[in-house]
This record gives structure tokens, sequence and C-alpha cells, in this order.
């Protein structure tokens, strides 16, 4: 779990675009200060990090990203 690897497959299907927070300031919880936070392989924030900010701020929605969910199979054989 929380590692990336390499997989050799067939794309069998590609579903529509989601936008995600892809790069953001977040505000640690403990400490108070603003941190940078990586959204990009991941679907939650990290627990010490409170909310992002609003998206309807022109500078924060810089941060929203595009990604493309597929179905893949393994290679037969």
């Amino acid at each position: 779990p929380g590692t990336l690897v390499r997989f050799r497959c067939l794309l069998q299907n590609v579903y529509n675009p989601e936008f995600f927070m892809g790069s953001l300031t977040g505000t640690d919880v403990e400490t108070g200060e603003e941190i940078p936070v990586c959204g990009k392989y991941r679907d939650v924030l990290p627990s010490n990090v409170e909310k992002p900010p609003d998206v309807s701020n022109d500078e924060v929605a810089r941060g929203l990203w595009e990604r493309t969910l597929a179905h893949v199979i393994p290679i037969p054989g």
C-alpha cells in the first residue's frame, strides 16, 4: 500500500476525466504553518493538513489538475 508500481497491461476502457487538487497550500494542524501539498497520487489529504482552501479563488483554481481513469487488464498468456 502507498507505493507506485509498473504494470504491463491492455487498455480495456477509458472513463471520463476527473479533476483533483494536484498542488495546493494547506495548513498544518499541529503547527499552524502553511505547507505545500501534492495530491497527484492520492485521493485524500494527509491527516496533518486541514481542508484545502475554496477553489473559487483563481490562485487556488490553478492547482486543479485533470486525470483520466482507465480500466486495464493483464496481458493474456
